[in-house]
């Protein structure tokens, strides 16, 4: 979740989905993603209910550890399978 979003700025986006009366949209993990990640940001993000945060620029390899640590299991990637397709970010 970009934190800088026109209209509606991903704390903003992320408190009404952790609002949502829809229990799958509830629970969908959220990360937020700044160019610049202070400490008052991330203690935001936390009281909005994200679940982690990237700073950019970012790793790919950071990307799929937060994604992994969010999910049911690991996901496949260029990194993880070369013979896979390439990953574009």
């Amino acid at each position: 979740m970009d934190l800088q979003m026109p209209r509606m700025g991903g704390v903003e986006a992320a408190r009404t989905m952790r609002g949502s009366p829809i229990a799958a949209v509830a629970r969908v993990p959220i990360v937020a993603l700044t160019a610049n990640l202070l400490a008052a940001d991330q203690h935001e993000c936390e009281q909005a209910g994200m679940n982690g945060f990237l700073s950019k620029p970012f790793q790919p390899s950071e990307l799929f550890r937060l994604v992994e640590q969010q999910s049911l299991g690991p996901i496949i990637s260029a990194q993880t399978n070369p013979a896979g397709p390439p990953v574009h970010l």
